[in-house]
């Protein structure tokens, strides 16, 4: 930078905060006398009068402009309608109507497509990752390039960070939900949700209320609990859904005319620039505090429900993205140019986070993600974001060497799997601190290396991955070493112990940027296979009902014994496998939970027999029965539809308003069942691929951090609810 640039940027940006701190002129200084020439600008704007924070913002940087430049650019707000319409600022700033704009750039999308891609992108940057493209990654330049065509010049404006997504009449339970559906939502996001069977609908801030009064929308997107509060919606809706996948942060523009712009002196440039830069700095910060301030306020009236989108629906609404992004790009060079800088950017961006920000302890999830759950993210490339989510340690062309810590009943279904999968993976070190179990694993399997402790398995580098077969309560400690150390791990179900240590190692997942993914093998044999494909084939399910039952008269292995938490581990260890299975049809948080348990066998110290009841949104319910008490095993589950009744045997069997559509080979009808009977070592191996595929950022079946985290919360509520009902049904 010139000498002279650089002190006039800082005589600019000294003005600046002058004025941001209410410093008038005084009297006989030379701002105040001065005599050349003024200029008068016409601001126009998308929002309602001195909105919260974006309109406020826009009066802001019109103050900043008139004080910093001591009254030689004098500017004029104009809120929405009181000069031209709110989707017409582009065209009047255009045509010099007004000599400056403030909105986002989306709403233009009709006289300049590719300039969706500078307002929001679904699943797409973060505020500040999105701040970082723009202004050091190239992304301004491909704006201002975009616009010169129409004698625009344009400015950041700031950011209303990640949004909610939306509020809406009617509850969201699957993708079948959005068809139909009329939402107020503008840009990407509209074009998404009408490949989702829906109808976007174009309005201004200043009329969402009304239309949702009236029932003319049946939902609307706006901003978040500061804004949205402000429009007074939560009086006119009753669910509050997040994430907001289709703005994970809307980047406000201000726009001018290129003549008028070209008409300032460069010190005056340089005051409207430093004023833009400061208007922005600050409305990231007012978002963040006052959405915390106004959800707060919401969760306190207690008078909406605010609810997450299930996965199932993030899932549509992120492949249909994908389809719409990939048609704009194919038909628009420019912005072809734009998505591609925009997606080179994100994934380098991405690299440094995983070593930088997240690894010191930043935020590991991301927009929607939402934590949540599986996430809200971009369009391919897919950068390594939902907590959990797989990042190659090393190239993954050969296969992925991997140890198991913990050598009891489970870790031989798992070293099997490993050694049938011998292109995927390579079995290289065991751990246990029984020397009898160890070796006789490592024989069974030809393994050479073995040690005593999780943490020396952890310290080799011939380890680019653990299974964690021990017990429960040492799982949570197990992870954090092995994803610290930055292995990939697989840890059997249930994920912890409780669901703050299911937190702690989906942080550790965060901050390593490696895969934690965790193991539910019933999730991957034949029948629950068929029926993830098909789910949305029958309607809308309405119940569930669940019933595993088996024989055991003790527990099987030491640590049973000696387990005091949940002594019968009919909750803790059995009941997870049916629990899952309504998770994962569910594909929402439960409401409530009521248990009663029981102990029948005098060789448990706890439960051994269980019945729970789970209501969820939507007025839909599941009943699970777990036992040790049955001689004749049991798997069955049933599944009422809307359209269909499908019936589930053994997890391999399914019929369909009872067709059989789904037969294992090599089992007659009617064959004598006992537990350990049945060859699962398919289901392990599966299980085992998928494990593969996330690691190698390929499309899985696996659950990772996120929903194990939520899975390990509904666990919580399930034993809280049996402690709270059942303390004297053990005899």
């Amino acid at each position: 930078m010139k000498r002279r640039e650089l002190l006039a940027g800082l005589g600019a940006g000294a003005a600046v905060l002058a004025a941001c701190g209410q410093e008038q002129p005084a009297a006989g200084t030379a701002s105040s006398a001065w005599q050349g020439e003024t200029f008068n600008w016409k601001m126009v704007t998308t929002w309602p009068p001195n909105f919260p924070g974006t309109g406020t913002s826009a009066s802001l940087l019109a103050e900043t402009i008139t004080r910093a430049s001591g009254g030689r650019i004098k500017v004029q707000v104009y809120a929405a309608g009181e000069l031209v319409p709110p989707f017409e600022v582009f065209n009047a700033v255009s045509a010099g109507a007004a000599e400056i704009g403030h909105g986002v750039s989306y709403y233009w999308k009709a006289q300049v497509e590719a300039a969706q891609f500078f307002g929001a992108i679904p699943f797409g940057m973060t505020p500040p990752e999105s701040s970082a493209w723009l202004h050091f990654g190239g992304g301004l330049e491909l704006w201002r390039e975009l616009y010169e065509p129409f004698g625009v010049m344009v400015f950041t404006g700031g950011n209303t960070g990640t949004q909610m997504g939306g509020w809406f009449n009617r509850e969201i339970n699957s993708p079948d939900d959005l068809k139909g559906l009329k939402m107020r939502i503008p840009g990407l996001g509209g074009e998404v949700l009408q490949r989702a069977g829906g109808t976007p609908v174009m309005l201004p801030g200043g009329e969402i209320y009304t239309a949702m009064q009236t029932g003319s929308v049946d939902a609307t997107e706006w901003v978040g609990p500061y804004n949205d509060v402000g429009f007074g919606l939560h009086e006119v809706a009753q669910y509050y859904y997040y994430p907001g996948w289709h703005e994970p942060g809307a980047i406000l523009e201000v726009s001018i005319n290129q003549e008028a712009w070209d008409a300032l002196p460069e010190d005056l440039q340089d005051v409207v620039r430093s004023a833009c830069g400061y208007v922005e700095s600050r409305m990231g910060p007012e978002y963040s505090a006052r959405n915390a301030q106004f959800l707060q306020q919401l969760r306190d009236e207690g008078k909406i429900e605010i609810r997450r989108f299930p996965d199932s629906v993030i899932d549509e609404l992120r492949a249909r993205s994908r389809e719409v992004i990939d048609e704009l790009v194919a038909r628009d060079e420019k912005a072809a140019r734009i998505y591609a800088s925009y997606t080179a950017f994100q994934q380098q961006v991405n690299e440094w986070l995983d070593i930088g920000e997240r690894a010191a302890g930043g935020p590991p999830g991301r927009p929607g993600g939402g934590g949540g759950g599986r996430g809200a993210r971009a369009p391919p490339p897919p950068p390594a974001a939902d907590r959990g989510k797989a990042a190659a340690t090393r190239p993954t062309m050969g296969p992925i060497r991997t140890g198991i810590i913990g050598c009891g009943r489970i870790s031989a279904s798992h070293a099997a799997a490993v050694r049938q999968l011998e292109g995927d993976f390579e079995l290289t070190a065991l751990a246990d601190p029984n020397e009898s179990r160890l070796r006789e694993l490592a024989l069974r399997h030809e393994v050479s290396h073995l040690v005593a402790s999780a943490q020396a398995l952890c310290a080799r580098n011939d380890v680019d991955a653990v299974i964690i077969c021990s017990p429960n309560e040492f799982h949570a400690d197990q992870a954090v070493a092995a994803l610290a150390a930055g292995k990939h791990v697989l840890v059997e179900k249930p994920m912890a112990d409780n669901a703050a240590d299911a937190e702690m190692m989906a942080r550790a997942a965060g901050r390593s940027g490696r895969g934690l993914a965790l193991g539910h093998t019933f999730r991957h044999c034949a029948a629950i296979r068929y029926l993830q494909d098909h789910l949305r084939d029958y309607g809308a399910l309405r119940a569930v009902e669940v019933s595993m039952c088996v024989k055991w008269d003790g527990p099987q292995t030491d640590w049973w014994a000696e387990r005091s938490m949940e002594e019968g581990l009919v909750l803790s260890l059995f009941a997870p496998h049916a629990l899952d299975f309504v998770h994962m049809v569910m594909q929402d948080d439960v409401l409530r939970v009521h248990v009663e348990a029981a102990r029948h066998q005098p060789g448990w110290r706890g439960e051994d027999e269980a019945m729970i009841l789970l209501s969820y949104p939507g007025r839909r319910m599941a009943s699970v029965h777990v036992s040790y008490n049955q001689d004749y095993v049991v798997n069955r589950k049933s599944l009422h539809f809307e359209n269909a009744f499908v019936l589930i045997e053994d997890n391999d069997k399914v019929w369909v308003n009872d067709e059989l559509v789904v037969s294992p080979p090599g089992r007659p009808d009617g064959a004598a069942r006992r537990m350990g009977s049945r060859d699962l070592t398919p289901c392990f191996v599966d299980q085992l691929r998928e494990f593969a595929r996330a690691i190698r950022g390929r499309s899985h079946r696996c659950i990772l951090a996120d929903e194990g985290v939520r899975f390990t919360a509904l666990l919580d509520e399930v034993i809280r609810a049996a402690a709270a009902t059942s303390h004297d049904a053990v005899h």
